[in-house]
């Protein structure tokens, strides 16, 4: 993501109109959609929104009025409150029974609770669910003790084959919860919410190995893109040499 927002930086600095824009983008690989709020990358089967991806400053009308040097309002981001306790943890079970305790902890300033409120944006609650998703990729990888993208590929394969039996398993309990005594039906179903419970188990962690091969994947075409860029420029900075030394003669 960080190598498409650093293209269309460039693209935008480059640009003196936004068919400029555009036709930078294109020779790149590159393709704005109608309407200009979405791009189609040489790296993405499916197309990115732009301001959803990297903030309201890559809308149409934001890009443009970069690439016109001309200021708009941005929109402001929406902001949630949370709120924050101040203090240590305090037993409230012993707070109901004790007077000492209670006394003590307003002698030392721990009652009564401090309390204040902070703001959160969106991109917050977005950082905290990549952090999250990511260390339940580290974890994966840690726990089945992954060499490579076949390892993951292979228990990929093998944790979908154990979904599919469970799911077999839960379509023949089911048939015989309805046909079961009533006293056999609390039992059947008990082993039903188990079965619920693994296949909900094995289901995240295979889109766990989809991210993780999703994102090795997306991360050899960038080395690769900027391999072969860095190359073109190697290139470019020899044929340039090149010239001034024959200028010089």
């Amino acid at each position: 993501m960080e190598l498409i927002k650093s293209d269309i930086d460039e693209a935008i600095s480059k640009s003196g109109k936004y068919q400029d824009f555009i036709n930078i983008l294109n020779s790149q690989g590159y393709y704005i959609k109608k309407g200009g709020s979405s791009i189609s990358t040489p790296y993405y089967n499916r197309n990115i929104r732009l301001a959803r991806a990297f903030g309201d400053e890559y809308s149409v009308e934001n890009i443009k009025a970069r690439i016109y040097h001309y200021t708009t309002e941005i929109k402001q981001e929406k902001k949630y409150k949370v709120r924050i306790y101040d203090g240590v943890k305090i037993d409230s079970e012993l707070l109901k029974k004790s007077h000492f305790y209670r006394l003590y902890l307003y002698l030392f300033g721990k009652l009564p609770a401090k309390v204040h409120y902070e703001g959160r944006s969106a991109e917050y609650y977005k950082a905290i669910d990549k952090m999250e998703k990511t260390s339940d990729e580290i974890r994966f990888i840690g726990k089945y003790e992954i060499q490579n993208i076949n390892d993951v590929t292979k228990i990929k394969n093998e944790l979908t084959e154990n979904m599919n039996n469970l799911k077999e398993n839960k379509k023949q309990l089911l048939k015989k919860y309805t046909k079961a005594e009533d006293i056999d039906k609390e039992k059947i179903k008990t082993k039903i919410e188990n079965i619920t419970f693994g296949i909900s188990k094995i289901s995240k962690e295979i889109q766990t190995c989809r991210k993780i091969i999703n994102n090795t994947e997306r991360g050899e075409k960038e080395q690769k893109l900027i391999e072969q860029r860095e190359k073109e420029n190697l290139n470019i900075n020899h044929k340039n040499i090149k010239k001034e030394k024959f200028r010089i003669k």
